[in-house]
C-alpha cells in the first residue's frame, strides 16, 4: 500500500503501540447493547423510492437503527417524518460534487444544503465523489455508462488536481460549519490509484483541515484496490468518522478504475473484526452497510439482512 512518508510513520507507530498494548476481551460491537448498525438507502434504491416509509420500516424490523440516504428522493420533512415514525436515526445525507442531472449538490448554496440536512436530522453530510477536472462535464459520452465514464475521467486525475479538491472542500467545510453541518468526504477506489509516492486520498487526507472535514471510509472500495483500511486507520487516526461497510467477492480483480465484486457482508474476504476494531479506535462512529449492484444471489433486503444478522453477533 502507498502512504506518504508521514502517513507510513504513523502508521508504523500506532502498529507499534497496539502490538505492546494486552488484547482486551472480545466483545460485540453492535446489537442491543452495542453501537447501531447502519445502512446506506442506495442498497434498497428501487423498494426505497417505491415505498420510502415501508422500506424504513423494514429495516428497522430487521434491526437497523440509523441510515443513510441522498436528497434525490423524498422532500427532507417527508424522510424526517417517515425515520420517526420507524424509531431510525440519519447519520448523513449524501451529494456528489456537481449535479449530475440536476438537483443539489456540493455546488448548491451551503444554506440551502444545511436546512435540508437539519430537517431530516442528519449528523453529516457527505460529499460522494470525487469532482471532475475543469472541463470535463459529468456526462456519459455515447454508449458509454456513468460508471465507465467516471473510470474513464479518473485516469487522468492528479496530484495538483486532489490538491486543489482539498481547497475546495476546506472552504465548502467552512461554509456548511458556520451553518451547523458537518462535511465528510467518501472515497471510492480511483483514490487510490499510485500518484508518484502518494496518492488521491492521502492527498485530500493531508490537505484539508479536520476542524473542517472529515472522512468516510468505505471499506470495500479500499479493499477492492489492494489497499489495507487498517493501516489508513492507523496512519490517520480521528479523520474517519463514517465507515461503509462492504464486503468483497474472492474472486475480485484488485484495480482502481471503479470495479468492485461484492457481497454480502461477512461473506467475503474482509476480515471485519480487525477493521472494525481498528476503526473505533481511529475514532470511526458511524456505521452503515452497503453493497453494490448486481444482487445475483437474494434480493438486497435479503442481503441487508444477511448483514445486519452476521454484524448483530460479530465479536471485536
Amino acid at each position: 500500500m502507498i502512504l506518504s512518508r508521514r502517513a507510513a510513520l504513523a502508521a508504523a507507530l500506532t502498529t507499534a503501540f497496539a502490538a505492546a498494548t494486552p488484547a482486551l476481551a472480545a466483545r460485540r460491537l453492535f446489537g442491543p447493547a452495542g453501537r447501531p448498525v447502519g445502512i446506506n438507502l442506495y442498497m434498497v434504491a428501487a423498494s426505497y423510492r417505491a415505498d420510502p416509509e415501508g422500506t424504513l420500516e423494514a429495516l428497522a424490523k430487521i434491526g437497523f437503527r440509523e441510515f443513510e440516504t441522498d436528497l434525490s428522493g423524498p422532500a427532507p420533512e417527508r424522510v424526517r417524518a417517515a425515520r420517526e415514525r420507524a424509531g431510525l436515526a440519519c447519520a448523513s445525507v449524501s451529494v456528489l460534487p456537481t449535479p449530475l442531472r440536476g438537483g443539489p449538490s456540493l455546488a448548491t448554496d451551503p444554506g440551502e444544503l444545511a436546512k435540508a440536512v437539519h430537517t431530516i436530522g442528519a449528523d453529516y453530510l457527505v460529499c460522494t465523489l470525487f469532482p471532475l477536472p475543469p472541463g470535463v462535464e459529468m456526462r456519459p459520452q455515447p454508449g458509454e455508462s456513468v460508471e465507465q465514464m467516471l473510470a474513464r475521467v479518473s485516469r487522468g486525475l492528479s496530484a495538483d488536481h486532489f490538491k486543489r479538491t482539498a481547497e475546495m472542500l476546506d472552504a465548502k467545510g467552512e461554509a456548511l460549519r458556520r451553518e451547523g453541518v458537518k462535511l465528510a468526504y467518501h472515497n471510492h477506489n480511483p483514490e487510490l490509484a499510485p500518484l508518484g509516492e502518494t496518492n488521491g486520498l492521502a492527498i485530500l487526507l493531508e490537505h484539508t483541515d479536520p476542524k473542517r472535514v472529515a472522512f468516510e471510509m468505505d471499506a470495500g472500495w479500499v479493499v477492492a484496490a489492494g489497499h489495507d483500511p487498517v493501516e489508513l486507520l492507523r496512519a490517520y487516526p480521528q479523520r474517519f468518522k463514517l465507515m461503509h461497510v462492504k464486503d468483497i467477492a474472492p474472486a475480485h480483480k484488485t484495480n482502481t478504475a471503479l470495479k468492485a465484486d461484492t457481497m454480502e457482508v461477512g461473506s467475503g474476504v474482509v476480515n471485519w473484526p480487525r477493521v472494525l476494531r481498528a476503526a473505533v479506535d481511529s475514532g470511526v462512529r458511524h456505521f452503515s452497510v452497503e453493497q453494490e449492484p448486481p444482487y445475483s444471489r437474494m434480493p438486497p433486503l435479503e442481503a441487508a439482512r444477511t448483514a445486519y444478522a452476521y454484524l448483530s453477533k460479530l465479536e471485536i
